[in-house]
């Protein structure tokens, strides 16, 4: 079986920053997330590249300010040293998963689900049309996650 996380990023007092933060504690009480290692962290670090390497799938979630609020986007993700500029943290997911691949030599598949924000202003709520996008995205990431684990039973 593979072994999947899912990395809610932001800052749940900046508004929609807090978008992937909010989106990884819903998932984690979701009964199809029971054999999903779930974390909340406020911005990437190199030093996650350790909890990186046990992974064979990783899944970020994260806030975006270059796509229209409440629009949201799913890429799959290659070890890359530029920095991402939709993003609001200046340590990219694509960094880190370079990072994993040159110091570990791991190299999971990786997934990035960006939910663009209308503001990024102190506060704890997040605005209407990232709220509205919130029950979709949460949709979308158990489906992939259905989907990894249905191509990892079939190629055994």
């Amino acid at each position: 079986m593979k072994k999947i996380v899912v990395i809610g990023i932001g800052n749940t007092l900046r508004s929609d920053d807090g978008l992937g933060v909010h989106a990884a504690a819903r998932l984690a009480q979701m009964p199809e997330m029971r054999d999903v290692e779930v974390l909340e962290v406020q911005q990437l670090i190199p030093e996650q590249a350790d909890s990186l390497q046990e992974f064979d799938v990783v899944i970020f979630i994260d806030a975006s300010y270059q796509d229209p609020p409440g629009n949201i986007q799913c890429a799959q993700l290659e070890a890359d040293d530029t920095i991402g500029s939709g993003f609001t943290h200046h340590f990219s997911p694509a960094r880190l998963l370079l990072l994993t691949r040159e110091i570990y030599g791991k190299k999971p598949k990786a997934y990035l689900f960006t939910v663009g924000a209308q503001t990024f202003e102190l506060g704890e709520e997040l605005s209407s049309p990232v709220q509205k996008a919130l029950p979709k995205l949460i949709n979308m990431v158990i489906d992939l996650i259905k989907q990894e684990t249905t191509d990892s039973k079939s190629s055994i």
